[in-house]
């Protein structure tokens, strides 16, 4: 069948009528080919067969009305034009019947628009087909994000603008105490800690300038403990053009902690170092110097230069030396 050709199922119980249809499509240029039920059995024995690509109804026939044959479209989930032809009609019946599903609806004696309203209607239903197609693939390929998302240890979390969560993972919700059913009615700012939240509008707009921001961020659990995470989170955009927030983050406190712990220790120590009157001094097994304290070169006359190329053994007395050596080559 050419690609033109559409399938007009027509319901109608006056053979007149149905026939002056048919002529005034057939007028038109384009191509059609008709089929013409008037009760219930015909009709729905025709969607199956007939697989039609456009329903005109009239809105009463014995026992069977426009109404009923809109709701078993609905009933076959077929995503197909249905448009009302009728002799007469209230306005609030032909609103009620849109509302229900109807894609427009013609008195019998103006029907000259009838053949722009098919257009319109099979390319509206068309568009409709297609977004129902994109929902479906887009709901598989979630699905098996999903099943990816929930398996992985990273914490994984999409968040629009303003904050608000829109889909996070079993990560977080192991990591924070809450449930994702929780964490989807909540703005990322609720689990921030207070420093971290007076700075989140700083985030968006770094992000908002450059797409991509990586850091360490301190977040609170529903239990009211702090913990470190460490992120990377991109602008991105939906399929509707909206901007989101796509992170991936893992918990690194107790790294974090012990990299403080570390850098307190450093810190008291180089204090230390730096305020004793005496030589400190670190060596590596070769007996190189590989740390002296400032007081090393006011003491020795040594400048630091000249340290890096010494050995400890050449810090003592000649008498010394050997001593000092043999003891460090039994340490």
């Amino acid at each position: 069948m050419n690609i033109t050709t559409l399938k007009i199922l027509i319901l109608e119980d006056e053979e007149t009528d149905a026939a002056i249809i048919q002529r005034l499509l057939n007028k038109s240029g384009a191509q059609y080919q008709f089929e013409v039920v008037s009760d219930k059995a015909t009709y729905t024995l025709a969607l199956q067969n007939f697989r039609p690509d456009v329903v005109l109804s009239d809105n009463a026939m014995p026992q069977f009305s426009a109404a009923e044959a809109l709701e078993i479209l609905q009933e076959q989930k077929l995503i197909i034009p249905f448009i009302l032809v009728t002799g007469t009609v209230s306005e609030e019946f032909a609103a009620k019947i849109i509302k229900a599903g109807a894609d427009d609806y013609l008195l019998k004696d103006r029907l000259t628009r009838l053949p722009v309203a098919i257009e319109a209607a099979v390319k509206q239903k068309k568009a409709d087909r297609e977004k129902l197609q994109a929902i479906e693939q887009l709901k598989q390929s979630e699905e098996k994000y999903r099943d990816i998302v929930e398996n992985i240890t990273d914490i994984i979390c999409t968040h629009g603008l303003d904050g608000k969560i829109l889909s996070t993972n079993l990560a977080a919700e192991q990591n924070l105490g809450y449930e994702i059913s929780e964490l989807v009615e909540m703005n990322i700012k609720d689990l921030l800690s207070p420093p971290a939240a007076e700075k989140f509008l700083d985030y968006i707009h770094l992000i908002e300038q450059d797409g991509f921001v990586n850091g360490l961020i301190q977040v609170q659990t529903k239990a009211g403990k702090k913990r470190m995470w460490e992120f990377k989170n991109t602008l991105s955009h939906s399929g509707s053009g909206i901007q989101l927030i796509r992170g991936f983050a893992q918990d690194i406190t107790d790294r974090y902690e012990t990299e403080q712990l570390l850098s307190q220790n450093e810190k008291r120590f180089r204090a230390l170092v730096e305020n004793n009157e005496g030589i400190i001094s670190l060596l590596d097994k070769n007996l190189k110097t590989i740390f002296r304290s400032a007081s090393a070169a006011r003491i020795t006359g040594w400048s630091n230069e000249e340290f890096e190329k010494l050995d400890c053994s050449e810090y003592f007395h000649p008498d010394d030396s050997k001593k000092v050596t043999e003891k460090f080559a039994l340490a």
